[in-house]
């Protein structure tokens, strides 16, 4: 398996097929979430372009809105073409994520990450930016 980010910048050939996630499952997490997203929808009028119609620019984002219950942090982003990196990143992935177990389990139990600001994959993909002097 090849992670996307080991391909060079530009490069063509293999696109991501698999996404390596954690499924956020806290209730208060989902909370918080949606008040941001409303926040971001209630702002949608001074994020449109001036080019937008005042109505669309009102519901452009509420649109594409995602329901906070799938929210989750991607890991990784894979290029698994067959069946046999498929089951290889598997059994990977199996074992590194009980030493990720055993390592938060001998600490305090939590998983924590900072953001620090945006970041974008082409015009398809915005995420947050995790702080590289915090995490």
């Amino acid at each position: 398996f090849v992670s996307s980010n080991d391909r060079p910048e530009g490069a063509g050939g293999r696109r991501p097929t698999h996404f390596l996630a954690l499924r956020v499952r806290d209730a208060e997490m989902w909370r918080r979430v949606s008040h941001l997203q409303d926040d971001i929808c209630a702002n949608a009028l001074s994020l449109a372009n001036d080019n937008d119609a005042e109505e669309e620019a009102a519901t452009m984002l509420e649109k594409c809105r995602y329901p906070v219950a799938r929210l989750h942090l991607s890991l990784s982003v894979l290029s698994l073409g067959d069946p046999k990196r498929l089951t290889a990143a598997r059994c990977l992935f199996d074992d590194w994520w009980k030493e990720v177990e055993r390592r938060i389990g001998a600490a305090d139990g939590a998983f924590r990450v900072n953001f620090n600001s945006l970041g974008s994959f082409g015009e398809k993909v915005v995420f947050l930016q995790p702080d590289q002097q915090k995490t």
